[in-house]
């Protein structure tokens, strides 16, 4: 009976040194040896299950249930923010590197369409620079800011973001005629319209309106030049004074009036033959397309 106790206590002593073993294992030696960064997210709301998976899935550690369980042990909170990382970080390093909360890279997205003073509001905003100096930066440089998603070191200034945003246009409309028309017309599309197809049959519209001598009638165009949000213009606002106003003078605006997106551009050189001169769009965004003006009108008895 002496004999199986003290089988069984040696037993039972080995499986707590391998599990000893395994746990200083798991905490002490990193996932892998190398030293490159890896750009780390923790957002707000993630769990620390979430958090410890995605740590798993950048093959910054080896096990996200254990790592889990680990800060849990450690009572250390996990703070939202943007984080370097290394594959050759204990976990003890990396816990405490989440738990500082610290920005170590700034993460914005600039939707299609938005125009420079949007883009210098949201980066004042977030605290990256100032509205007044982005806008300085950025001036004469509207429709060129491509939009999409940035990841800026830290000490950015605004010239470094509006350069950064230069360099991405020319590299994501590399091999397109993008001439300084075309970002034009683009822009004056990205605000009428949602899809592509309507942007191809809108860009005809206005490219038969230009030949034919007409106004381009775009009231995109009039609130860029009043600076202003609304759904509905009045006919006072159509007699804004303004070289932007397409309502008061014919051709295309002197500049472009936001920041389009690639489809807007490819559909601004895309442009899709139609007989129809006028379109509308109605409160849920549809277009409504005619090729007449007494057509026109009863689209806007139906639709607006």
């Amino acid at each position: 009976m002496k004999k199986i106790l003290l089988i069984v206590l040696f037993i039972v002593v080995m499986l707590l040194v391998i599990a000893g073993g395994w746990i200083l294992y798991e905490i002490k030696v990193p996932f892998g040896k190398s030293s490159e960064n890896i750009f780390f997210e923790v957002k707000d709301g993630q769990s620390t299950l979430e958090i410890a998976k995605n740590l798993e899935s950048e093959k910054i550690i080896r096990n996200s249930c254990f790592f889990a369980l680990f800060v849990k042990i450690k009572k250390q909170n996990m703070l939202p923010g943007l984080y370097y990382l290394k594959a050759n970080m204990s976990l003890s390093t990396i816990l405490n590197q989440l738990s500082l909360g610290k920005i170590q890279e700034y993460k914005i997205t600039i939707p299609e369409g938005w125009t420079n003073q949007q883009i210098a509001d949201y980066l004042a905003k977030k605290e990256i620079v100032t509205k007044d100096d982005f806008l300085a930066a950025a001036s004469g440089k509207e429709g060129y800011l491509f939009p999409d998603t940035y990841r800026l070191a830290t000490e950015v200034n605004s010239a470094g973001i509006v350069q950064k945003m230069m360099d991405n246009f020319q590299t994501r409309t590399k091999g397109l005629a993008i001439t300084s028309d075309v970002v034009i017309l683009a822009s004056i599309l990205e605000k009428e319209a949602k899809t592509y197809e309507d942007k191809q049959i809108i860009a005809g519209i206005y490219q038969s309106r230009l030949k034919l001598g007409m106004s381009l009638e775009s009231c995109p165009t009039v609130l860029y030049a009043m600076g202003v949000v609304k759904d509905q213009l009045s006919l006072d606002d159509l007699q804004f004074v303004s070289p932007y106003n397409t309502y008061l003078n014919k051709g295309l605006p002197p500049g472009p009036i936001c920041n389009p997106g690639l489809d807007s551009l490819k559909a601004a050189l895309d442009a899709k033959d139609s007989d129809y001169l006028f379109f509308l769009s109605d409160k849920d965004g549809n277009i409504h397309f005619a090729a007449t003006k007494a057509e026109h009108d009863l689209n806007k008895e139906k639709y607006l």
